[in-house]
């Protein structure tokens, strides 16, 4: 997934929906997982990225991916909410987990 459209598109959504330092490594590094080159900054793009993965892989799963029918959406609207719904979750806490915040149960 590294040097794609699909990564760097997901570099920009992380980059819009956070602040932060966002120097990048040398692309060398990229695979080792050191994209930013602050740490924190890299620790939360790491998060996002599972989160987008798992999303992804959730999602095909489920029957969403790309080359079906694009009426399909009506039928798992509400499979496909509740999944991003807990997808949302869980990045939020991974977040607050790696900036020392408090669990929620």
């Amino acid at each position: 997934m590294l040097n794609t459209k699909e990564h760097y598109d997901l570099m920009a959504a992380f980059e819009q929906q956070h602040s932060g330092r966002f120097d990048k490594e040398e692309k060398a590094l990229w695979p080792k997982g050191v994209i930013y080159q602050d740490g924190h900054v890299n620790e939360l793009f790491l998060a996002f990225r599972r989160g987008y993965a798992y999303a992804k892989d959730t999602a095909y799963g489920a029957g969403f991916h790309d080359g079906e029918d694009k009426g399909f959406r009506s039928g798992y609207s509400d499979a496909l909410d509740d999944v991003q719904q807990k997808l949302e979750g869980s990045i939020d806490a991974a977040i607050r987990a790696l900036q020392g915040e408090p669990h929620e149960h």
